[in-house]
């Protein structure tokens, strides 16, 4: 709603940017001292972070919407991003599991980690996770791929895309968003026994060298899984599956390119100043809540390499022009690296951090 407000009623920017400056001017004198490192304290900063995170991604998505209306019939380049959004999540265990729930309520495990170099222990707590089957999506990439290849060879010989093969593309994009779609429905039991090994393999990633695992505990009920727990990983073969019809559809017409093209601009343009200012005052909180401004945490960097983006953004439009296809890959490309770091699926190595992509 803010992200639709500022687009079609420019002249109420002002409404919304003189008290957000006007409070974070008056924040500076109300900064407590740090109450150590990996302590997330709540500061007067951390409103302004959170609502240009929220106008950001609003505004970014707009933008993300217009380029990909922009880009339809584009068959390579659409596939060879659901593609990535396909494959990408295979690479982690996590990204390969569902939370599971004990009695119809989410559970949690509890993890005992100890150090080779003394006694001391430390209990972790996660949200307990059971393992899906990967085959949906080995399959749906794998026909995304042949698709790929084929308009791939179809561009280089100048001929139009094969409909058979645009059809293996959405069928391709389906398979995983329909498997997952039925763990929702049909998830049933889960074995605790799996519980405990994604419990292992998930801790596993974020101790150091010194230490050691010594037990594991699961809460006592009937193991299930439950509806909603498939979200995070559903997002973005959802996507996928998008841009694989996107690719089958013919291009967009010149006045729709144009009315686009100017909804992407100013998408692009605000999601750009929102996203700076929403990575500099995250910088602050972190550096009084982590003792860091620079502390690598996925999202932080995220917000900086979208912001990268948006700016090559201007200079592609400006070098390129409307009628060129690049800032729209750009523009696109920078709301999926948002996207992928506030909602997930989570990869291995971007843990451990507050924004390591957890409940």
């Amino acid at each position: 709603v803010p992200a639709a407000i500022l687009l079609c009623r420019p002249q109420h920017y002002r409404i919304l940017f003189i008290p957000m400056t006007l409070w974070a001017i008056a924040s500076i004198g109300f900064v407590n001292a740090p109450q150590g490192l990996g302590v997330v304290q709540w500061i007067t900063w951390s409103i302004p972070h959170i609502v240009l995170s929220i106008l950001a991604l609003g505004t970014l998505l707009t933008a993300a919407a217009a380029a990909a209306f922009r880009l339809r019939g584009y068959a390579v380049g659409l596939l060879a991003t659901a593609l990535l959004l396909s494959a990408v999540p295979l690479m982690s265990e996590r990204a390969q599991s569902i939370y599971a729930f004990v009695d119809d309520a989410p559970a949690q495990v509890e993890i005992e980690i100890g150090c080779l170099q003394g006694d001391a222990n430390l209990i972790r707590t996660l949200w307990a996770r059971a393992p899906i089957p990967a085959w949906p999506q080995h399959t749906g990439s794998a026909l995304i791929l042949f698709a790929w290849l084929i308009a791939f060879a179809a561009q280089w010989a100048k001929r139009p895309v094969p409909t058979t093969v645009r059809w293996l593309a959405i069928i391709g994009g389906a398979v995983p968003v329909l498997a997952l779609f039925s763990s929702w429905c049909f998830s049933g039991w889960v074995d605790p026994g799996l519980i405990t090994q994604t419990a292992r393999e998930t801790i596993s990633l974020e101790l150091s060298q010194d230490q050691v695992i010594r037990a594991i505990r699961l809460p006592n009920g009937a193991w299930s899984g439950s509806l909603g727990s498939t979200a995070a990983v559903l997002v973005f073969p959802l996507i996928a599956f998008g841009l694989c019809i996107l690719a089958h559809t013919t291009k967009a017409t010149e006045s729709q390119r144009i009315v686009t093209n100017r909804l992407e601009q100013r998408g692009v343009q605000w999601g750009c100043a929102l996203l700076t200012g929403s990575v500099l005052t995250g910088m602050i909180w972190a550096n009084f809540s982590w003792g860091g401004a620079a502390f690598p945490d996925p999202r932080l960097f995220a917000g900086i390499t979208a912001v990268l983006l948006l700016l090559a953004w201007h200079v592609a439009d400006a070098e390129f022009g409307p009628e060129s296809t690049a800032p729209s890959w750009l523009a696109l490309t920078a709301f999926l690296v948002m996207l992928w770091a506030t909602l997930g699926p989570s990869l291995g190595w971007t843990a451990p951090t507050l924004h390591n992509f957890g409940p």
